[in-house]
């Protein structure tokens, strides 16, 4: 394979350059709110990528469906390990949130990015109207969970701790930007509705 086609990515460099492409897209949407679904996207999957690395742990249980862990824990105790392993299911989003137990909710907020992410990733021909006005306060809640994954002691123990600095500063513009946004939504009044 020829140099510089092709990348790697491990849940680490995933969770900052995913924060760092949800700042790039935070600034587009101030000029353009069709920006906000790469923004969705890109943030959906930067705060997936922490819960990951937050959740992680040596026999990976925390990450993996609650069906998978059961079929796995029949095919180990039952089978002795023997034949074909069942198929690996990661845990969905919200289930992820769910094991981290954070001190705070934002599990309405995440919800919400959520759902959204997911008709545009996964249902591409239906048509949407979104309003972006609660969007900078859905993810600045959202954000909450990645201090939580990324700063608390013990929760992310960062395998290039270069990384850590520059994603903190990552963080930092990404609420500076989302706050900006939130007041001015807030300040352009209510939704006008199109009769």
């Amino acid at each position: 394979m020829s140099a510089g086609l092709e990348f790697t990515a491990t849940p680490e460099t995933e969770a900052v350059l995913a924060l760092e492409r949800f700042r790039d897209e935070l600034g587009r949407a101030e000029a353009n709110p069709y920006d906000w679904k790469w923004a969705i996207i890109a943030g959906h999957n930067a705060i997936q990528n922490f819960m990951v690395c937050a959740l992680d742990s040596p026999g990976r249980e925390n990450l993996f469906s609650d069906r998978y862990n059961k079929e796995f824990q029949k095919w180990w105790h039952d089978r002795g390990g023997q034949g074909t392993p069942p198929e690996t299911y990661m845990a969905v989003f919200l289930e992820l949130y769910r094991r981290l137990a954070t001190p705070f909710d934002a599990f309405k907020d995440m919800e919400a990015i959520n759902y959204w992410r997911n008709e545009f990733i996964h249902f591409v021909m239906n048509s949407w109207s979104v309003s972006v006005r609660v969007l900078p306060g859905r993810f600045l809640k959202c954000l909450e969970v990645i201090d939580h994954c990324g700063w608390t002691p013990g929760r992310f123990d960062w395998e290039d701790a270069s990384l850590k600095p520059r994603t903190q500063q990552v963080y930092v513009q990404c609420v500076q930007i989302l706050t900006r946004l939130d007041a001015a939504h807030a300040a352009a009044g209510p939704p006008r509705w199109r009769k």
